[in-house]
């Protein structure tokens, strides 16, 4: 039975990742004497990190919601499927590991940002964790090293595919067709405006709106709010100089 201090989280792993981690990296790994010890540490270390990555997702995928309920205006943001797994390998252990309630707090932000399972996210925290310790160990042999690199920078690029397709939403309808999204928005007002209340109250200014920033420049999101602007009563112009000004210098 686990304390109130701990959380326990059931997952599945494919069996070559159980092999390897059994095998070659928990006898050379310090504090890890178990598959269970290895994996508490990965959720514990990683878990924070890739939360990072997939930060904003769920408001995301409202705004995008939101932006489609205008008349004439169909968008979607493909939902993320990493398979974190090793290429045909049968993701069939079926193992529970105990984690401090800290860290299942961290686990969690992964989780309620993303529409990936808890089993999934367990996985990702273990790639993540090999990865990590093969590149600065040298663990594995080259091929499994090798495996582990693909399937991390597969996991990498898929849990953060969303925000990005995000990005690119907002740059075809608010840059690339800027006219017809205008034409969409005066022959259908009112979704428009529960947009662009959703993201001025919810997106404007947090960490997943500097993210965007920091990858991809602030040109498209400068259109958007030139757009709410000129179609609603919501205005950024002064609260947005303050904050690119602590942006610059922070």
């Amino acid at each position: 039975m686990t304390s109130r201090k701990e959380h326990e989280l059931r997952y599945k792993l494919g069996e070559e990742t159980h092999r390897i981690i059994k095998r070659d990296v928990v006898s050379q790994v310090a504090n890890a004497d178990s598959v269970a010890d290895f994996t508490r540490g990965a959720i514990s270390r990683q878990a924070p990190q890739l939360s990072k990555l997939v930060r904003g997702g769920m408001i995301a995928q409202r705004l995008v919601l939101l932006l489609s309920n205008i008349r004439g205006i169909n968008e979607e943001i493909p939902e993320s499927t990493p398979g974190a797994s090793i290429k045909d390998e049968r993701v069939s252990k079926s193992l529970t590991v105990t984690i401090t309630n800290v860290a299942a707090r961290e686990f969690g932000n992964l989780t309620d940002e993303t529409t990936i399972s808890t089993s999934v996210a367990v996985r990702c925290c273990i790639f993540a964790e090999l990865y990590d310790y093969d590149q600065e160990d040298e663990l594995l042999d080259d091929w499994m090293s090798e495996e582990i690199v693909r399937t991390w920078s597969g996991i990498r690029a898929n849990i953060a595919e969303p925000l990005r397709y995000f990005h690119s939403i907002l740059a075809n309808r608010f840059t690339h067709q800027r006219d017809i999204t205008q034409y969409f928005i005066q022959k259908d007002p009112q979704p428009f405006n529960h947009f662009a209340e959703s993201y001025k109250n919810d997106f404007y200014q947090t960490a997943c709106y500097t993210d965007l920033i920091n990858n991809h420049g602030d040109h498209v999101l400068t259109n958007v709010e030139n757009t709410i602007e000129e179609h609603t009563e919501f205005s950024f112009d002064s609260e947005k100089r303050g904050f690119l000004s602590e942006y610059e210098t922070g």
